[in-house]
């Protein structure tokens, strides 16, 4: 099992950026292996000194056929997420994939079904951002959100 922390990509400082940096720290010094998940390639935070574990995701279109062929064989099959680094390609329902509340209404879309999740709250503000105050507009489920 690893733990995955979905991360943004600010290259001035955030605090909640570098509490994630930190957990992914804490938790590889307790022997729990650990990443930070970035989007862009080489995207390594540098305002502050860290030789914090980072994995990408890996998003090309090879990759993006070859899951769609899989779900369309077996609509039932567990997604896994294709990743860059680390000590295997995927992030699988053996893991968990952390994610900041701030993606708002991205929270619901399926990073993966079968993949354990947890959000990490430091702004519970920004937990709801992307959803409607309106009843007529409410959303439990968002099947076509992407990574931000």
């Amino acid at each position: 099992m690893n733990i995955f922390y979905v991360c943004p990509e600010h290259k001035t400082p955030v605090g909640g950026v570098r509490v994630i940096y930190q957990h992914v720290d804490i938790l590889n010094r307790k022997g729990v292996p650990a990443y930070v998940v970035h989007k862009t390639k080489g995207f390594r935070v540098n305002w502050f000194e860290n030789t914090t574990p980072i994995v990408y995701w890996r998003d090309n279109l090879l990759d993006r056929f070859i899951a769609k062929f899989k779900r369309r064989m077996d609509p039932d099959q567990a997604i896994e997420l294709p990743i860059q680094g680390g000590t295997r390609p995927v992030i699988d329902a053996t893991d968990i994939l952390v994610t900041p509340e701030l993606y708002g209404s991205n929270l619901a879309a399926p990073f993966g079904r079968s993949i354990k999740k947890v959000i990490l709250n430091q702004n519970s503000s920004l937990t709801f951002n992307g959803y409607s105050l309106n009843k007529a507009r409410l959303m439990t489920t968002v099947g076509s959100c992407k990574y931000p």
